[in-house]
């Protein structure tokens, strides 16, 4: 398994399958089975995040 990467990010919406998240640059759309979050969270919280480092690459996170 590769490294993991943590994000605070704001949820912007919510789908069954997916997060609309803002990390305060970019709103991005991240699927649910990638993630894990450090509490539970709805639209308008903010949470942190655990998503591998090949899917923050790609949303542009790091």
């Amino acid at each position: 398994m590769g490294k993991e990467i943590e994000i605070c990010a704001e949820i912007k919406r919510e789908t069954p399958a997916a997060f609309l998240v803002s990390d305060g640059d970019s709103d991005q759309w991240i699927p649910k089975s990638q993630v894990k979050m450090d509490q539970d969270g709805g639209p308008g919280d903010t949470v942190v995040f655990t998503m591998p480092e090949w899917l923050a690459i790609e949303k542009g996170f790091v």
